[in-house]
């Protein structure tokens, strides 16, 4: 029978935001100069002003400044207020003395009973799950790991990566993309250009292309896009203006069209052939029109004397740059998710991961130890690459067939080679039931 809905959800989520509020309120306060740095003499103030004596600044700046730049940030303030109910021996004493004469006693018992809330939201869950498991006979004992723990079933360890790439990535992804697109609107366009100046500089292109478009390719990397300079090629100087860029315009494309460029008498004069003179003049015309375009238009122009000619991606991304900046933001808001989870399983949250963590997992090493994060790091950088290269491997098979075996099967030995190295078990995290479990034994 599913439990009937109640509002303590809700009142957990504004007591914590009651407590950051009051934290920064404090931080606020307590930082004179305002410039979002608690130093040394401020902290003296402090003291000072509650009475007490000003000797426990030193040690309290040694423990608090993690980053050892002389200062205390508000993320370094704002641990010091959230683990005053920390067990053992992490927390020192001079903090908790800091936090009660700074917030009043009663604070210390808010952050224990919020950090309590939490953990009874997630525990019934992970416990259920694990009895559930067990029960079924589909989590067997591990002897290696921690005397008696049980490893964790292929299925759930799959429902945690399930969680991982299907629902905290895209969640990364879109908030990442929200996050950007005021500085992808701006820079979209910047980056492209600097993508294909590298890539021309390095002549990536004519590495990886066949040579049979190394003309489309030298026209691609051309700063003027194989027409000539916009300005010398109208007659005018970069001061011109509107009015004066479509006279010129209108002489000059009197002058160019391939009608009358390619007349018999200009034919004769010239000693061309018909076919070569359309196709010259054809191509004068089609630069001179995206001349006029361009310097028409004071976006585009200004983009031009700063880079040169546009080429056709960078025109769309003029006139399209929402839909430039959604793709261009896309492709990089998803390696920064792939960065972001990455550092959520080494360094915010080791040993596990978004999903081991709802589900109440832990990776280990044979000694029962949490692996540690450049293991832990290695683990998950090989994941990712299999991960991110499955759709490149299936291109590959398609493209060379049989040939493409041997080096696809070359590489992933090696890739098993280190993840078997690693020496790490997925288990179920260690819950208050099985330390008493563990005492009473």
């Amino acid at each position: 029978m599913p439990r009937p809905k109640s509002k303590t959800r809700k009142s957990r989520s504004s007591k914590s935001k009651s407590i950051d509020a009051r934290i920064l309120s404090q931080f606020n306060q307590l930082d004179l100069d305002s410039d979002g740095l608690l130093s040394q003499d401020e902290l003296i103030a402090h003291y000072q002003s509650k009475g007490l004596s000003s000797s426990w600044v030193q040690h309290l700046m040694a423990t608090a400044d993690t980053d050892g730049d002389g200062y205390i940030d508000f993320t370094e303030f704002r641990r010091i207020c959230l683990n005053v109910e920390a067990d053992g021996s992490d927390t020192p004493h001079l903090w908790k003395v800091f936090v009660d004469f700074t917030f009043g006693d009663s604070f210390a018992h808010e952050v224990a009973a919020i950090r309590d809330a939490v953990s009874e939201t997630i525990r019934p869950f992970q416990h259920n799950l694990q009895h559930s498991s067990i029960q079924a006979g589909s989590s067997p004992i591990s002897n290696k790991v921690r005397g008696k723990r049980r490893t964790v079933p292929r299925s759930y360890r799959f429902v945690a990566e399930f969680f991982d790439c299907c629902c905290f990535l895209p969640l990364c992804c879109v908030f990442l993309l929200c996050l950007l697109s005021p500085l992808l609107m701006v820079l979209t366009d910047d980056i492209y250009r600097f993508t294909k100046d590298t890539a021309c500089t390095l002549k990536i292109p004519h590495q990886i292309l066949p040579t049979k478009h190394g003309s489309a390719i030298e026209q691609w990397c051309d700063p003027n896009n194989g027409c000539p300079e916009s300005y010398k090629f109208l007659g005018i100087s970069r001061t011109a203006t509107s009015k004066e860029i479509r006279r010129s315009f209108r002489r000059k494309s009197i002058e160019l069209h391939p009608d009358k460029a390619c007349a018999p008498k200009e034919l004769e004069r010239n000693n061309m052939d018909i076919d070569d003179c359309e196709a010259k003049f054809t191509r004068l015309f089609i630069c001179l029109e995206e001349a006029r375009q361009t310097l028409i238009d004071p976006k585009k122009r200004k983009y031009y004397d700063k880079h040169g000619n546009l080429d056709e991606i960078e025109t769309l991304l003029m006139d399209y740059t929402w839909a430039a900046t959604f793709v261009g933001g896309g492709l990089i808001t998803i390696v920064l998710s792939f960065v972001v989870l990455l550092l959520f399983r080494t360094c915010g949250c080791p040993g596990q991961g978004p999903g081991k963590y709802i589900l109440g997992f832990e990776v280990v090493d044979s000694k029962g130890a949490t692996l540690g994060k450049r293991k832990m790091l290695l683990r998950s950088t090989v994941k990712l690459v299999v991960l991110v290269s499955f759709p490149f491997i299936v291109w590959i098979v398609l493209q060379f067939g049989q040939q493409a075996e041997n080096l696809i099967a070359a590489v992933g030995a090696l890739l098993t080679g280190i993840y078997k190295l690693l020496d790490h078990h997925v288990v179920w995290k260690e819950t208050e039931d099985t330390t008493k479990g563990k005492k009473k034994k």
